[in-house]
């Protein structure tokens, strides 16, 4: 993801723009933009909303504030999380076009019913 989606903007993270700020979780080597973490959040998120619809709003807040933890720990600027939140978006906007994925997927529906079930047992 670093290479490819990072490369072309190397932009400095906000401690190098301003070095009084003092992250509170590990600062990553990579540059900020965009937020690889936002891109996992969402895509997880989104992922999971798709297998508990019922719970997608509850579900796509918390992908939200999943990415903005990377801005309040001091390692993202806000328009970071937007270029991840873009990506991810796109990254599933192809995936749900391969066939492949989307057996992976009835898959991963089956097992979530058959769980259901069971629990209703």
């Amino acid at each position: 993801m670093d290479r490819a989606s990072k490369g072309p903007f190397l932009r400095a993270r906000p401690t190098t723009v301003d070095a009084s700020l003092r992250p509170c979780v590990t600062l990553p080597t990579s540059t900020s933009y965009p937020s690889g973490r936002a891109l996992q959040s969402w895509v997880g998120g989104a992922l999971l909303a798709e297998m508990l619809p019922f719970r997608r709003e509850e579900i796509l807040e918390r992908a939200e504030r999943a990415a903005w933890g990377r801005v309040i720990g001091g390692v993202h600027f806000p328009s970071d999380l937007v270029g991840g939140k873009r990506l991810a978006w796109g990254y599933l906007a192809a995936a749900w076009k391969n066939p492949e994925f989307q057996a992976e997927l009835d898959v991963a529906r089956a097992e979530r019913m058959r769980v259901a079930v069971e629990k209703v047992r």
